[in-house]
């Protein structure tokens, strides 16, 4: 699910997180900050890339298909404490 606020965005259905930050896309750049506030921790990531995808048939949302598997995959790491 997306929802959106005053420059933010949010979405859920990774576990049972709900990420809020912002997507960047500008110029080769592909970039996103994300905080989940119920574990305590913030996802970054900054990459160079388009949104013409090689990935494209995976996508089972919105965002780039590598976009899509980065943030699962920084979703799935244990928090550390």
């Amino acid at each position: 699910m997306l929802c959106h606020g005053p420059g933010l965005q949010c979405f859920s259905g990774v576990g049972d997180e709900v990420l809020w930050g912002h997507f960047g896309e500008a110029y080769g750049l592909l970039s996103g900050l994300w905080v989940d506030r119920k574990q305590g921790r913030v996802l970054v990531y900054v990459m160079t890339g388009t949104k013409d995808d090689p990935m494209l048939g995976a996508r089972t949302t919105a965002i780039s298909g590598i976009e899509e598997q980065l943030l699962l995959e920084l979703a799935a790491t244990p928090v550390r404490r």
